[in-house]
């Protein structure tokens, strides 16, 4: 199914329609990467959730300049997102992290470091959504605008770091029982933009921390070549040479970027990188042990079954 032309500026020209039906509807993202599965649902005229289920690098849209009267509200259950502000500041958003933004105050793409990534985003539509608010919104006194110039002011993307009581907000979200689903998600969305109309934004603001352009470029470029050199023992100290930067500070800025130390990071995608093969090809296993760093087998074989659960050759016979 063809995409609209506006939802083609949300998600990307690539972006297909694998279904549509009533309130619902769920688009598709692919490359060489991975792929990503948006299921967008209308909540409230311009209100909408989007539960967001991404195995790729990066989701790159139309210049969202044009977006001023749209804000976002966006929570991440599992993995990690990358957001660049048009002052061309990074910061990053992690398992249980809460983060507020317009369109407009972001560069046109998101950037998911791991490859991992599932949430869900409360995409409100000012222009829309002002006019036609329900009663109930009125009479517990939400102001769109008023949450919107609170947190966007600065045109930057404001981040709620992991706490309880956000878990707590959007827990429910990823298993609302589908007999109740549109009901709850009104509900869900008010007590959700309610709480923000209370919340101390100055005191979370101090913990946000952003990153500068050059330091984000040159972690990246690391990691790009340490996943094209699998088959090779690279060590941290190699790297810090190769790129004329002090291991302490290469350790730090790959943790703040991937969410992960140098080592662990490198052994995850190495594993994944086998299972890859695993499933796709008929290659030896010490082969592939072998293309993925390890020159041993039973270490490639211990590696993979802590982090797959089982051991390659299980993995192999299961698929």
């Amino acid at each position: 199914m063809v995409a609209s032309e506006r939802e083609k500026e949300y998600y990307g020209k690539q972006v297909i329609v694998a279904s549509r039906e009533g309130d619902c509807s769920i688009f598709r993202l692919e490359d060489s990467t991975g792929c990503a599965i948006l299921t967008r649902y209308e909540v409230f005229p311009g209100i909408t959730l989007i539960y967001n289920d991404v195995h790729m690098q990066e989701i790159s849209v139309e210049e969202t300049g044009k977006f001023h009267q749209i804000f976002e509200i966006n929570h991440c259950r599992e993995g990690r997102i990358e957001f660049e502000t048009i002052k061309g500041e990074y910061i990053y958003v992690k398992k249980g992290d809460m983060a507020i933004n317009t369109k407009a105050g972001l560069k046109n793409y998101s950037y998911f470091p791991i490859c991992h990534y599932h949430g869900v985003t409360i995409e409100i539509d000012l222009s829309a959504a002002q006019e036609c608010l329900p009663e109930i919104m009125k009479d517990i006194k939400i102001r769109l605008s008023d949450i919107k110039d609170r947190f966007c002011t600065k045109e930057q993307c404001f981040v709620f770091r992991e706490k309880e009581q956000f878990e707590h907000l959007f827990s429910e979200l990823y298993c609302v029982p589908e007999k109740i689903r549109r009901e709850y998600y009104k509900i869900k969305i008010i007590e959700i933009l309610l709480f923000l109309s209370v919340v101390d934004a100055e005191h979370e603001c101090m913990q946000n921390k952003y990153y500068n352009k050059n330091q984000v470029a040159l972690t990246k470029e690391i990691r790009n070549y340490m996943v094209t050199h699998l088959d090779e023992k690279i060590t941290i100290d190699e790297l810090s040479q190769r790129y004329h930067i002090s291991a302490t500070n290469l350790k730090k800025h790959f943790r703040e970027v991937y969410g992960n130390s140098v080592y662990a990071y490198l052994k995850e995608y190495r594993i994944h990188s086998a299972a890859e093969l695993l499933r796709n090809t008929d290659m030896e296993i010490s082969k592939i042990a072998g293309m993925t760093g390890y020159d041993n087998a039973s270490k490639f074989a211990q590696s993979f079954k802590s982090i797959i659960g089982i051991n390659p050759n299980e993995y192999r016979k299961g698929v």
